[in-house]
């Protein structure tokens, strides 16, 4: 074997070995437990409700999530609908991020971050980093959300339209 084909091959399985480390740890990283999945039991501090309720979405425990409102989010869904289920994707799909909360009397605001990370194949991977501010209240010694918490959306039951029943004349 020359020095040039020695250099090649050399180079070769030097890249490969290289990929595939890049890639298992990749993989690693990914199938790592993912975060949001147990309820921290400090709920004295505004941030510690906000990461609270994104537990309760995720876990998709609809009741624990609502409670921690101070009235049902969502204003605009169908009247007499409820929630079916929490559509939590966008968590699934990212790491989120809970600020400190910046408190000024009975009002307070949490900054979430979330943060995704996609690949696109050989061409690299793409980063979204997108924030949105969270508004709570202090009722009695209990903070609550005060509108809708960012990244969860809900999935309503179906209403069923009323028929008119049959005119008695066919008509």
């Amino acid at each position: 074997m020359t020095r040039e084909e020695r250099i090649f091959w050399g180079g070769l399985i030097t890249l490969i070995v290289t990929l595939l480390l890049i890639g298992l740890g990749l993989a690693l990283r990914r199938s790592a437990s993912p975060p949001l999945s147990a309820y921290l039991p400090d709920e004295s501090r505004p941030e510690n409700v906000v990461y609270n309720a994104y537990v309760a979405a995720r876990r998709g425990e609809i009741d624990r999530f609502l409670a921690y409102f101070t009235e049902p989010p969502w204003k605009g869904r169908p009247q007499g609908a409820r929630i079916e289920r929490l559509d939590t994707y966008m968590l699934e799909s990212g790491e989120l991020r809970v600020g400190e909360a910046l408190i000024e009397g009975d009002k307070a605001t949490v900054t979430v971050t979330l943060i995704r990370q996609w690949s696109n194949g050989p061409f690299g991977s793409e980063i979204s980093v997108e924030t949105a501010p969270v508004f709570l209240v202090r009722e009695g010694n209990t903070w609550r959300i005060d509108r809708e918490l960012p990244f969860v959306y809900p999935i309503y039951t179906e209403i069923p339209v009323p028929v008119p029943p049959p005119s008695p004349g066919g008509d």
